[in-house]
């Protein structure tokens, strides 16, 4: 079968039919033989409609086929049958007798029935549409068995529901809750959806009356929920003061699919015939054994399994119709799928072990409540006793309340349902506005007891009696031993104060057993404890030297201090170390040749991202350190060796380590290009204008102004036909010279260094018709002369 809102067209697949919800009417007390009869209710079953007396025997009192629903006019005069697949709806008197007037054709299939005080006035839940079928929508209609007239049909979406009438007007819980006066035209109405959450449907399916109170059975659909659909139910409390606008109240979270309900005895008795399960293999609804008993006054909820209240084995026992004994001691569940009647004892919230055995009981109504005081719910006061042994003068609680294994009517008692009565104290006390058990000081150790006694609110006479035991012990020798450390800045847990102290005995304390106080902070700033923890941290800027933290700790239950101690830290610098280098660079200069930083140390590593140089550093001569570590060489520094020394220091702090850096600069290169010329021996003449033509010094070229020529040189084979001018670099050829190669070696020195020498060679080639003088030739060697 689907179950379907036809207000939104969205269904939602049940594995089992809908079982029908009760039909609670409440009204004036009832005048009928039956009102003395306190437990007396209809059935609809197997065998039709019986009445089953005090005695819980059933009596068949409408034997008619296929009867599907029963309900009372608010008198018990008064028995309304409808029929299963008709439109026809029977009026019998509740004795048993045939029927009285004619049969009424309601015009659709009666989903739910209520009839006023006397029975002159029928309301008629009917669908429209497909007879019987859940996406068919829905109708009331008055009907007045007087006149034979009816009332214009009301539109209210959903085919199925329930109907209570409470005075002039009839509430119909049928999707909405809908309000009609007494001749069937809409008074009021409560909308439970909002047009700003179309993924979330609101749904009542039933409801009783208390006075100006209506409970509604709610289900809720969430179309937006885990896999896409989620379904859950509440129980909803509407104020109905002014029938003309219901006002929705508080709603209480039933965790399932609620559906029939029954009022007895200011409890609510809601069925759970389903529970919406969801897993990774499939979802839907599952037929569910559960009956909820709530009490509306704090919304406290007691379950109660009705897995033993059937007769058909392997079957699950679902609740249907709910029915109040008129006494309000009982409350009669149909069990359709166990073919019984199961019995709730009320005043303990308990299921009854006897059941009534009935074939398909599918429809309860039960008389209006009777004029008589209903018996008292059982209150039941649990005995307590504290988990171990508890300190005097305690800060927390012994007992947090002794209401928490305490029950009124099997559902569990709280500060808004029942009060305290004053009782001896004697150093052991119960506080009276939560239930709290406290020991004050002062009471002996030893075993203590309480006895308390609670009453249900509005009823004084119905009282229960408790008893609290506990243990109290002395209170823990307790001590914090102070501590003394050495740490380095920017350590979040250095150590752990509380690692060293004692409670009861025992060292390392757990935070959880004491607190601790900080009573005189750090003087010199950068030490904290923290007391949530008892952790000792140093900030990142804590100066080197002697921090002091003074605290005390005290035990967590009971008013139980130390003396103070104090915590002595040592801070230190994180250990920086710079490591000496050396580097060799030419005179022609070098950017970045190391990073006087790249094998320092900072806490055993690199420093680098710890440490920076204090300031950049030079020593005039072309060789500088600037202040991100990197060593650099000028062009033209002077050669031979230069020692800087520098600072390196912690980022923020005046944590210093000196080093140094040796760099070697090397002289210019010379390179003394190889010269060469052919000329005729017989005149005289200039060989090579200037030797140092082709020859270099550093990257530069060599000039006169730079290098000076040495005036020793030699020729070979000896000639001193072949002569150079150390002032100009020229070689020239004499007179008189004779034939033959000769080559002429010179020698080179850098002008600002004449240490930094080297040689070249001219080839000078005198043959019989040589032409004039030649210029330089191929490249020499170069080097420091000899």
């Amino acid at each position: 079968m689907e179950r379907t809102s036809t207000s939104t067209g969205r269904w939602v697949s049940v594995t089992a039919a809908i079982i029908a919800v009760a039909v609670c009417l409440i009204g004036p007390a009832v005048t009928a033989a039956f009102a003395q009869q306190s437990d007396l209710f209809f059935v609809v079953d197997a065998n039709g409609v019986e009445r089953v007396s005090s005695a819980l025997l059933p009596t068949p009192v409408a034997t008619d086929p296929a009867p599907s629903q029963v309900a009372l006019s608010g008198d018990g005069q008064w028995m309304f049958v409808a029929y299963a697949n008709s439109s026809i709806v029977s009026k019998i008197g509740a004795g048993g007798n045939t029927a009285t007037a004619p049969p009424v054709d309601v015009g659709g299939t009666p989903a739910a029935l209520a009839a006023d005080q006397t029975g002159d006035v029928l309301y008629v839940l009917r669908a429209v549409g497909v007879s019987g079928a859940f996406n068919a929508s829905g109708q009331v209609v008055a009907f007045d068995l007087v006149h034979g007239t009816a009332s214009q049909p009301v539109d209210v979406g959903e085919s199925f529901g329930a109907i209570v009438v409470s005075g002039t007007h009839a509430f119909v819980a049928a999707g909405d809750l809908t309000v009609l006066s007494s001749d069937g035209t809409v008074a009021g109405a409560l909308a439970l959806n909002s047009p700003s959450d179309p993924n979330l449907f609101n749904f009542a399916v039933s409801l009783v009356i208390n006075g100006a109170t209506a409970y509604l059975s709610v289900n809720t659909y969430n179309y937006a929920g885990f896999n896409g659909f989620s379904a859950t139910g509440s129980v909803q409390v509407v104020d109905i003061t002014d029938p003309a606008k219901p006002a929705a109240g508080a709603s209480i979270p039933l965790f399932s699919i609620p559906e029939g309900l029954a009022l007895a005895n200011g409890h609510l008795f809601v069925g759970i015939p389903y529970v919406w399960a969801d897993s990774l293999y499939g979802a839907g609804f599952l037929p569910s054994d559960w009956l909820a008993n709530v009490n509306p006054s704090d919304g406290t909820v007691a379950w109660i399994n009705l897995g033993t209240a059937g007769n058909v084995p392997g079957a699950v026992y679902s609740a249907g119709s709910l029915a109040a004994a008129p006494d309000g001691n009982t409350v009669f569940v149909a069990i359709p799928s166990g073919d019984s009647i199961a019995l709730i004892n009320v005043t303990t919230g308990m299921l009854e072990t006897d059941t009534i055995p009935v074939g398909n009981p599918t429809n309860l109504a039960a008389l209006p409540p009777a004029a008589a005081t209903p018996t008292d719910l059982k209150l039941v006061a649990g005995d307590d006793s504290a988990a171990g042994p508890v300190p005097a003068g305690g800060v927390r609680a012994a007992i947090a309340n002794v209401l928490a294994n305490d029950t009124l009517g099997g559902v569990p008692a709280t500060l808004k349902t029942v009060e305290f009565v004053d009782g001896p104290s004697n150093g052991v006390s119960l506080d009276r506005a939560t239930g709290a058990v406290w020991v004050a000081d002062g009471v002996d150790p030893g075993a203590q007891s309480l006895t308390y006694v609670i009453r249900e609110i509005g009823k004084p006479a119905n009282t229960a009696t408790g008893h609290v035991t506990l243990t109290v012990r002395d209170r823990y020798a307790i001590a914090a031993s102070g501590d003394a450390l050495t740490s380095v800045p920017g350590v979040a847990s250095a150590a752990n104060v509380l690692a060293n102290d004692s409670l009861n005995g025992s060292n390392g304390t757990n935070i959880g057993d004491v607190s601790i106080t900080i009573t005189a902070l750090d003087a010199a700033g950068g030490v904290s404890v923290d007391e949530a923890s008892g952790a000792v941290s140093v900030s990142g800027d804590a100066a080197v030297g002697s921090h002091v933290v003074s605290y005390h700790i005290c035990e967590r239950a009971a008013h139980n201090c130390s003396g103070d101690a104090q915590v002595v830290v040592s801070v230190v610098n994180r250990a920086l170390v710079a490591v000496n280098d050396a580097a060799t660079a030419p005179r022609t200069g070098a950017a970045a040749i190391l990073n006087v930083l790249a094998n320092d140390t900072f806490d055993g590593g690199p420093a680098a991202g710890h440490a920076v140089i204090s300031a950049a550093v030079s020593d005039g001569a072309g060789v500088t350190i600037d202040t991100n570590g990197f060593v650099s060489v000028a062009h033209g520094a002077a050669s031979g060796s230069h020692v800087l020394a520098y600072q390196v220091c912690e980022a923020g702090r005046a944590n210093c380590a000196a080093g140094s850096v040796a760099v070697t600069v090397s002289p210019y290169a010379i390179i003394a290009g190889s010269d060469s010329a052919r000329l005729s021996p017989k005149n005289p003449a200039t060989a090579i204008a200037n030797v140092l033509a082709n020859d270099t010094l550093g990257d530069m070229a060599a000039t006169l102004a730079n290098v000076r020529l040495s005036p020793q040189y030699t020729v070979s084979p000896a000639t001193d036909k072949i002569a150079l001018n150390a002032s100009t670099g020229a070689i020239s050829v004499l007179k008189n010279a004779v034939s033959g190669t000769f080559t002429l070696t010179y020698q080179v020195c850098e002008a600002a260094d004449l240490t930094n020498c080297t040689s070249g060679k001219a080839t000078i080639d005198l043959s019989s018709g040589g032409g004039g003088g030649g210029g330089g030739g191929g490249g020499g060697g170069g080097g420091r002369g000899q």
